[in-house]
């Protein structure tokens, strides 16, 4: 993968207490910080489990290391919300556009 890919992945396992293994059809697995969603904090963040399917963003990229994944919008490089190129939305109200993919429930 390519720094900028946008790539759905299966969660294949916890490997720390901060990071996930994040299989994105790659020679490596991806991992994936618990803190990279928009909004999320220490104490407010997704819980993810083995199988669930994300989708997200390649980070950073070294022949060194698994690539890194991030599901936050991707902002301007001074931060700065208003020249941001998607709108980030908080990853609880599940209308931000990377993170775990869901389906619809019927009522």
């Amino acid at each position: 993968p390519m720094v900028g890919d946008l790539v759905v992945g299966v969660v294949e396992e916890k490997v720390s207490a901060d990071y996930y293994r994040v299989n994105i059809g790659a020679p490596h697995g991806a991992l994936l910080h618990h803190l990279e969603f928009d909004g999320a904090t220490k104490r407010n963040k997704p819980q993810l489990s083995t199988g669930d399917l994300l989708y997200a963003r390649v980070l950073q990229v070294s022949p060194f290391m698994d690539p890194l994944l991030t599901c936050k919008a991707n902002t301007a490089a001074n931060g700065d919300s208003a020249t941001s190129v998607m709108v980030a939305k908080d990853w609880m109200t599940q209308e931000c556009l990377f993170g775990e993919l869901k389906t619809k429930q019927k009522c």
